[in-house]
């Protein structure tokens, strides 16, 4: 580990009350900090003379089909101009290239004050869109207990990396940590949750369904099906699997986040009772 642990916590504390949107958890970000940089120079955090005036990390141990790495803007505080600051985050990731990667992208609420005309100039071009939808009431989801849905266990580690990473080979808007990285974390953390389906004991699908920290709202992080499994309602199956099972954690809403462009995801997760609440643009550069 490269940060102390009390230096994670005055990091994810700044987050907590600077933070725009998307909100990360503390758990996302203790998760940044501790597991997705190979260094502790890709956490920049800027200060001033006050103190503290803005955070953000670049992940490099991620894996995506454009091979970069990813910016992630925390915090900025709350009286600084956030656009020149996010201005500076650019330059200084542009200035980290990442052993072997080809860029890096970062991502802005559909609110953004800053323009893709800005953007444009610092040589980010847009990438691709993402919708983040909730589910508002889990009591309304039918129940569905599949045969052939089980919770993953510890020999299941090695099979499902493989799994989500062909299932998500071709997502440009999904990065998932590199194979070290898993399985030094698989199954470590008792509020992540792997409900695998199984075909003839083989996995061809899988859902990660995690509790949020207030109580109120879970988040299915990943959902994915073998591409040779597809078509078969097998997606449907995980989905309602893990709205179910969030329910009985305790939960009364969900949330995930899906591609503008999955059109076949967005039906299946409208017909199941998601409604878009915020739409988020993302953008990339390839390193000088």
């Amino acid at each position: 580990m490269f940060l102390s642990e009390s230096h994670i916590e005055e990091l994810i504390a700044f987050t907590e009350k600077y933070s725009g949107k998307p909100q990360p958890s503390s758990a996302m970000v203790r998760r940044f900090l501790r597991e997705l940089i190979s260094t502790k120079d890709l956490v920049f955090d800027l200060q001033d003379n006050h103190g503290r005036m803005a955070l953000a990390v670049l992940l490099d141990k991620v894996i995506n089909p454009a091979n970069d790495s990813c910016l992630e803007i925390l915090a900025v505080r709350s009286d600084l101009d956030a656009s020149s600051l996010v201005f500076k985050f650019i330059e200084m990731a542009k200035n980290h290239p990442t052993m072997n990667r080809t860029g890096f992208q970062v991502g802005f609420h559909q609110d953004s004050l800053i323009s893709d005309t800005e953007l444009s100039k610092l040589g980010l071009s847009h990438y691709y869109d993402t919708f983040e939808m909730l589910h508002s009431d889990l009591s309304s989801v039918a129940r569905d207990d599949h045969v052939n849905i089980s919770d993953a266990v510890m020999s299941d580690q090695y099979e499902l990396y493989q799994v989500l990473c062909e299932s998500f080979a071709q997502s440009p808007d999904t990065s998932i940590p590199d194979e070290a990285t898993w399985n030094r974390n698989f199954l470590k953390s008792s509020k992540s949750h792997f409900y695998l389906f199984r075909s003839n004991n083989v996995i061809v699908g899988f859902a990660n369904l995690v509790e949020g920290e207030d109580g109120v709202e879970s988040e299915i992080r990943t959902l994915g099906v073998l591409s040779s499994a597809r078509g078969k309602g097998i997606g449907k199956h995980l989905l309602q699997h893990s709205l179910i099972q969030s329910s009985k954690l305790g939960f009364k809403a969900c949330r995930l986040t899906v591609a503008v462009a999955n059109e076949k995801a967005l039906s299946m997760y409208s017909q199941a009772g998601f409604k878009v609440a915020e739409k988020f643009k993302t953008f990339r550069i390839n390193f000088p």
